[in-house]
């Protein structure tokens, strides 16, 4: 199990050998930076990061060695800190891909601890494109608000079992190969009742898509996976928030708007395809719903994102779509001057190609 300390947050260290310790500390610091996160100089060879509830300390010794520590306010959020410290670390130096030990190792070969089996109940179109999927889980009181997307996880036939993920020591997951390989999907959460054991989650249907042809023919109590949730937050205390995106950000828009409440005043900026009517799904409050025809492509979108972002009034802003819009509405976020939290940009897709999660 994980370090715990008398309080809530739960703790993991791993250390890097002398001959590659600076240079890991420095490629996290820079990936860390370029991600906007800033991190305070101790002064002693430390560094420290904070975010989200979560502290990520680079500890480097007069000799080189480098100590990283975690702590995080629950094991999924511990999970998901280990697995991206040990991705870059090991981008860094891929030698250390066995020795790189994390110090709650004893929970290598087992599922990772936010692992959930889904047992599919029901579903429903709720939107034209847009059908939910009910499932049933085990001991959803037990799971972290940490943020709003999970790695959806379905096995390739549901007439045998299905082979699941297991942690390797390092923090990294062991996936499934061959005949066993899962498809791996970012989704999201749209409804959780805890003490019923249910959970919503709402797919866009796209003729080819993995998931998307299985919950057209799926059955009730054919099964599937989750890890999370995990990242894509909901946006802070904003005066005007811009929220843009397709269809596949419908669900993360949904929880966003019925996060921050109805006295809140925003954009959302909708592209979405002939025939979708988003009214029936949002509870929008005081925003303001715009829509873009998918028709438009990704100019249109991003031109009229360009034209509320030049009113100025605009202090946060997040996006979810496809991914190389996602990345261009990044750079124009940051291009408006909205910088570190007060911006995100969410990929669910990518054109051409599946957008694996792993």
């Amino acid at each position: 199990m994980s370090e715990r300390t008398t309080s809530p947050l739960v703790r993991a260290s791993a250390i890097v050998p002398a001959e590659y310790g600076r240079h890991v500390r420095d490629f996290l610091h820079q990936d860390l930076t370029e991600h906007e996160l800033e991190a305070e100089d101790m002064g002693d060879g430390r560094l420290i990061i904070r975010h989200e509830g979560c502290l990520i300390e680079l500890d480097l010794s007069p000799l080189d060695e480098l100590r990283i520590r975690l702590t995080a306010p629950s094991d999924n959020g511990l999970f998901f800190l280990k697995e991206a410290a040990a991705k870059h670390a090991l981008e860094a130096a891929p030698s250390l891909t066995e020795s790189f030990v994390w110090s709650d190792a004893d929970t290598a070969g087992m599922l990772p601890t936010n692992f959930r089996e889904l047992r599919l109940l029901r579903r429903q179109e709720v939107m034209a494109g847009l059908i939910r999927l009910t499932f049933a889980a085990k001991d959803l009181d037990l799971l972290s608000d940490d943020g709003l997307h999970v790695k959806f996880l379905l096995p390739p036939k549901q007439d045998r079992a299905p082979c699941w993920p297991k942690t390797r020591a390092n923090g990294l997951p062991v996936w499934p190969e061959g005949e066993d390989a899962l498809a791996i999907r970012y989704y999201t959460i749209r409804n959780l009742r805890r003490s019923q054991g249910e959970i919503d989650i709402d797919v866009v249907i796209h003729p080819g898509g993995r998931v998307s042809d299985w919950a057209m023919r799926a059955d009730p109590g054919d099964l599937a996976g989750m890890l999370g949730p995990g990242g894509g937050g909901i946006p802070g205390d904003a005066s005007h928030l811009l929220i843009a995106g397709d269809m596949t950000a419908m669900p993360a828009i949904a929880r966003i708007l019925e996060t921050i409440g109805s006295d809140r005043d925003g954009t959302a900026l909708l592209q979405l395809p002939e025939g979708a009517d988003p009214s029936d799904y949002l509870a929008p409050g005081r925003f303001d719903v715009e829509t873009v025809a998918s028709a438009a492509g990704p100019t249109g979108l991003i031109d009229r994102l360009t034209q509320k972002l030049r009113r100025g009034d605009v202090d946060q802003a997040w996006y979810g779509g496809e991914k190389q819009i996602a990345q261009d509405a990044r750079r124009l976020f940051k291009a408006s001057g909205l910088k570190g939290s007060r911006q995100l940009s969410v990929a669910y897709w990518q054109n051409g190609r599946p957008l694996d999660a792993r």
